[in-house]
């Protein structure tokens, strides 16, 4: 039987000079670090350029305040009953399944808590967004 011989491969060369170098474990960990902040200013900037170019266009003419007061009524205020009845059977279904998920460790009390925190937080953004989109996208006037 022969010993297997150890190879050992020649160093690689020094990465200075070469496009594809990675950067030094120091800055690696500064942008890492860095990255969230630079990606929420620019998120903020993307909102403060799209909120400028809303109130531009919001202004301009043909303004037409009688017809913009009517679609701010329809689009808003009769929407409320549809989001108000879908929020209501959406936190009934959630305390229904919270009760059953917390009885197994006595802790029913914490249902009102928690349905109302995960929908204020969670659901009824969501859902009012869906069906104001749906009730004013179907309408037929």
């Amino acid at each position: 039987m022969t010993a297997a011989r150890a190879t050992t491969s020649p160093p690689a060369p020094p990465s200075e000079g070469r496009d594809d170098a990675q950067p030094p474990a120091v800055v690696r960990v500064g942008l890492r670090l860095v990255s969230p902040a630079l990606t929420f200013i620019e998120a903020f900037g993307e909102h403060m350029i799209l909120l400028g170019r809303s109130f531009a266009w919001l202004f301009r003419r043909p303004f037409r305040p009688k017809l913009f007061f009517e679609q701010m009524e329809f689009v808003g205020v009769g929407s409320l009953p549809i989001i108000i009845l879908v929020g209501f059977f959406a936190g009934a279904v959630s305390a229904l399944q919270a009760v059953l998920a917390l009885r197994m460790f006595s802790q029913e009390r914490w249902v009102g808590f928690g349905v109302g925190i995960s929908l204020a937080r969670e659901l009824a953004p969501v859902f009012s967004a869906l069906m104001i989109t749906a009730r004013a996208g179907s309408a037929n006037e």
